[in-house]
Parts: C-alpha cells; structure tokens; sequence
C-alpha cells in the first residue's frame, strides 16, 4: 500500500470512519452487478427504477468529505463524491458483509453506520475487490427471520424480497398496502426490527435521543401543512438534522409516517 492510502485511510479512522479503496474499473463490474440481479428477478423492474427509493445519495456529509479531502490535498490529489450502489461497493471491497437481511455489517460496528463512497484522482496500488460475502453467523441464525413483520426476508435466497420490506414502503410515497398491518410501523423512516433483533449489534445503540425536537405549534402545522414552503424555518432545520428530508418524499407522505407510529 502507498504512503498516501495509508495516510488517507489511517485519517478516516481516525475520525470514526472506516474505508476501503477499490480501482475505478470496478464501476462496470458495480453495474453488471445490478443487471445480473436484475435479471435473475432478485430486483424487480418496479422496484429498481423507483425513483423515490434506491435515489443514490441521501445523507449529509458535510463532515466526512473535507476529513479526505484535507488529507488529498496534501499530495495534490482531489476526490469527488459519487452515486454508486454503496452496499454492494462495501461488500465488494471487503469493508462489509451482508446479513441474511441485506443489510450490511462491518466488524465493530454492526450496521449501524451510513455508508457514503468518493472517487480520487489519486494513484492507489490497493484494489480490495473480492467475492460477495455473507456473515457466516447468519448460517446459524434465525432472528432477522422472526423479526420480520412482512416476511421479505426469505432463508431460500440470498437477496430479500425488496418490495416487500417495510422500509420500502414508508420510504416511498406510495399508499399502504393493505397488506400492512397496523402495528407494524416502528420509524418514521426505514424499519429497525431486523436490526434490533440481530446479535451483531448487541453491542451498539441505533437510539440517538432527542429532547422535545418540535414545539406543540410546530407539530400542529407539521400535521396540517400542504407542502414544505409552508413550515418555519426553524421546522425546516429539524428536519433536515433528523434527516427526514433526504428521501425527496413529499410532506404528505411524511405526515402519513408520523401519523402510523402514533396510532
């Protein structure tokens, strides 16, 4: 490994993150991926060109880029962040594997993390590609099965039932089915039971608590406002911080979600 992947590298973990380098000619092998996935009727059509999910990059990173970006810069090399399916790129590079849920889990760190790629002009001798991994816990393991409330996770196939999943979805603006039981909400986003009930993470705490977020007027017109424009901006910014605005969902739909947990 070269000087300057090692000082990258060494810099992420130093602030929290852990990272992995792989060639950029591996895009391609990201893409012939997807089709292969496709193909095998893994991804339905419906599923994958949903514009409301699968939507790429959502999270805010503000603070990680300029950590590899400072750290670049010193060998005048730059980087730029990318849309890239960001799971299969951590379990391709060997930065994580998969759960029998399709979450990815890194040693250490359980899968509670975001994950967020870049590319560098920098010249890199490390090419971390390999094989698709699952954890070999999960071989032994039932508890995302029995967590599930939909069933989408099938122990006969590698890849969930995506359609099915809960965080499907509420991530989507899509009407509940009504196959979708009433109790079964548990986030205003995404769905925490598979994640809750797996032993790799018994060790960590997804639960980032949050005094009194929204005063009572603020919650009255979150409930009760058409579109965004509508809401102060000091709504505006909580939103943004609990990430409830990175999924291009429209208020209603997020009104729908507050509204299913509260029941």
């Amino acid at each position: 490994m070269m000087a300057n992947e090692t000082a990258l590298l060494t810099e992420l973990e130093n602030n929290g993150c852990k990272g992995k380098l792989v060639a950029i000619r591996h895009l391609d092998d990201l893409r012939a991926e997807l089709a292969k996935q496709n193909q095998a009727g893994f991804l339905k059509s419906e599923f994958l060109n949903d514009p409301s999910y699968l939507a790429g990059c959502q999270y805010d990173y503000s603070e990680i880029m300029p950590i590899a970006e400072r750290e670049l810069t010193k060998g005048n090399f730059s980087c730029k962040r990318i849309k890239i399916p960001y799971k299969i790129l951590a379990v391709r590079s060997g930065l994580a594997q998969y759960g029998r849920n399709n979450i990815t889990y890194i040693h250490g760190m359980g899968s509670y993390y975001r994950l967020v790629a870049f590319a560098t002009d920098m010249p890199v001798i490390s090419d971390n590609w390999q094989e698709i991994e699952m954890m070999p816990e999960c071989s032994s393991c039932r508890a995302c099965l029995n967590s599930c409330p939909t069933k989408c996770i099938d122990p006969d196939r590698s890849v969930i039932h995506g359609e099915k999943c809960l965080t499907y979805f509420n991530e989507s603006a899509k009407p509940f089915p009504d196959s979708v039981g009433s109790n079964w909400h548990n986030s205003l986003l995404g769905c925490m039971k598979c994640q809750l009930a797996c032993p790799q993470n018994k060790t960590g705490n997804p639960i980032v608590e949050i005094e009194n977020p929204f005063t009572e007027q603020e919650l009255a017109m979150l409930f009760t406002a058409n579109d965004y424009s509508e809401l102060p901006e000091t709504t505006l910014v909580t939103l943004q911080k609990l990430n409830l605005t990175d999924y291009d969902l429209p208020l209603p739909a997020i009104q729908r979600n507050f509204k299913s947990i509260l029941v």
